[in-house]
């Protein structure tokens, strides 16, 4: 799926006493609590094999991965001893990554998935925790997820909303698979990572619906799913249809906020366009009907001649000047 936008959370949180401080600042600490802990003997638990040892070595090494990875990611701390810093991307690189979604792919969970859309998603997950969030895409965590399905989904990957169920079951099944690899106990698994992420996709669909409602998402809401999961094809696709209304940056004034998947909307664009040109009124009809053929891909050869001129660097304007010259495009 290709991205659009990944808007980034910011790390910190808010003190008590009116106070601003970093995340990453108790980075260094909450490691070293996490190894004291696990280092020393016995006491509290004189069974190591009870279910509240393991729960909390979990938890332990969830905590402790994490502020390492917080560490890691701000300049203020020292580098590591070596001298140097290792990112999450220096951990992940690209044929670490494909080797990851393979292996979930070919795990019992990843073979639920049947749906295109739902089998490409993981591929997206881990693209994004390495590339974009800046962190190791194992082990999971419910803030991880809460932050992907809330935040970072809707706003920057092509999802049309009627594909929300699949990216809800491929979210579970990456959980499940995910927890198991990184060894988090079971008990652990269903209470603080399976529950929360239930929580988080129970609106996950309306969430999708309110980004999808944003004038530069329109262009994706009705791409089918095959073009969705072919990261080549998409791009392709959404070139054309940037090329038959341009995004609201490059609109006429007036048309920022209009719908292109909408026919109306998309007429209007196009009248606001040709009016700041001063295209007589009568030639108006012969551009909206270039504009529509231009979105629909049809017929085939008027979006390729279009495209061919895109790409040999032609501006907008000519592209449909010359072929409402050159063609016997009628209203």
């Amino acid at each position: 799926m290709p991205r659009i936008k990944v808007r980034v959370v910011s790390c910190r949180r808010r003190t008590p006493a009116g106070s601003s401080s970093s995340i990453r600042g108790a980075a260094p600490r909450v490691s070293t609590m996490g190894a004291a802990l696990l280092r020393h003997g016995r006491m509290p638990w004189s069974d190591r094999q009870s279910e509240d040892f393991q729960n909390t070595c979990g938890l332990v090494g969830l905590a402790g991965q994490r502020a390492e990875a917080l560490a890691a990611a701000d300049p203020r701390l020292p580098a590591e001893r070596s001298g140097t810093t290792r990112t999450a991307a220096d951990r992940w690189p690209a044929q670490a990554q494909e080797r990851l979604v393979a292996d979930f792919l070919a795990s019992p969970e990843g073979q639920e998935l049947t749906s295109p859309v739902a089998r490409s998603l993981p591929r997206d997950l881990v693209m994004i925790c390495v590339n974009h969030l800046g962190r190791d895409p194992l082990p999971p965590g419910p803030l991880l997820f809460r932050r992907l399905v809330r935040d970072v989904l809707p706003a920057s990957v092509v999802l049309p909303t009627r594909v929300a169920d699949d990216v809800s079951q491929a979210m579970r099944a990456w959980a499940r698979w995910a927890a198991g690899r990184s060894g988090l106990p079971k008990r652990l698994r269903r209470r603080l990572l399976l529950a929360e992420l239930e929580d988080d996709l129970r609106d996950f669909r309306a969430r999708l619906a309110e980004a999808n409602r944003a004038p530069e998402h329109r262009y994706t809401e009705d791409l089918p799913d095959d073009v969705i999961c072919d990261d080549t094809l998409s791009e392709k696709v959404l070139q054309r249809l940037y090329l038959a209304v341009p995004l609201p940056r490059e609109r006429a004034e007036g048309a920022e906020t209009l719908d292109p998947a909408n026919p109306d909307g998309r007429a209007r664009i196009t009248d606001l366009w040709l009016g700041e040109r001063r295209i007589p009124r009568d030639r108006w009809a012969s551009y909206r009907t270039l504009v529509d053929q231009l979105w629909a891909g049809d017929p085939p050869e008027i979006a390729e001649q279009a495209m061919r001129m895109a790409t040999g660097g032609l501006d907008r304007d000519v592209i449909f000047d010359k072929l409402i010259e050159h063609t016997s495009i009628r209203a």
